[in-house]
């Protein structure tokens, strides 16, 4: 969980279409 979250906090900075793809990612992980 901590290392989605940095890279979450990463994509934010990036873009919320980035984020996006970020937490699907995530949701396909799990």
């Amino acid at each position: 969980m901590r290392a989605a979250d940095v890279m979450t906090t990463d994509v934010v900075a990036v873009g919320p279409d980035a984020r996006v793809v970020e937490v699907a990612e995530t949701l396909l992980a799990s």
